[in-house]
């Protein structure tokens, strides 16, 4: 794994400055983490632990062939003699990475509002949810593609939603969202099989 620590970021209390390319590998069953010319044995576990900025500037890494900022702490991880990276990210500055990708950044603000809100609702609802991490990146649970600057009407919608979910009744509501629903919304029920909601039912979309 080819990573760039464009930020604040420290290893085992090594600090690192901006800009540092580091590779991490496995090839001899513990982490080996390649700085140049010099190399780290970290053991089976180990993180990049990223530190807050006094100014404004990037804060976060990017992964080598990708232009979009992953900001966060980094765990990385031996299973099954593979890498398994996972990114501790805050929500808000996730959903920066979530919010364009699940929903055009050209789309009316308004629209990427209610993204925001569904795609919050559903992270905080998954936090705890299973043992290493709480989502995927992918659409098992929301696409996840890391920080553009150009997405900034994305960003105004996470950022004038800050803290935003959907609740009923006290607790977080199910949002299920999806890029087309054939005319017609649909019950989780007859998706599913799972316990009807008040607050979700079947309605004609004249949109789609």
């Amino acid at each position: 794994m080819h990573l760039s620590l464009d930020g604040s970021y420290t290893l085992n209390g090594i600090s690192f400055q901006r800009g540092s390319d580091l590779t991490v590998s496995s090839k001899t069953g513990t982490l080996m983490v390649y700085y140049e010319g010099m190399a780290l044995d970290a053991g089976k576990k180990l993180v990049f632990q990223r530190h807050a900025l006094t100014e404004e500037k990037e804060n976060g890494i990017r992964f080598s062939g990708f232009y979009e900022l992953h900001p966060g702490d980094l765990h990385v991880s031996m299973q099954n003699g593979m890498l398994q990276a996972i990114l501790h990210a805050p929500v808000e500055e996730y959903l920066l990475g979530v919010v364009p990708y699940e929903m055009s950044n050209s789309f009316p603000v308004e629209a990427l509002k209610a993204q925001a809100v569904a795609a919050r609702t559903y992270a905080l609802r998954k936090a705890g949810s299973s043992g290493d991490y709480d989502v995927v990146d992918n659409t098992n649970d929301q696409a996840y593609m890391g920080i553009k600057a150009e997405n900034e009407q994305a960003a105004q919608a996470v950022l004038e939603t800050k803290g935003i979910c959907g609740v009923y009744k006290g607790k977080m509501a199910e949002c299920y969202y999806s890029a087309s629903n054939g005319g017609q919304t649909e019950l989780a029920k007859h998706v599913w099989g799972r316990e009807n909601f008040d607050y979700l039912q079947m309605y004609d979309d004249p949109y789609d």
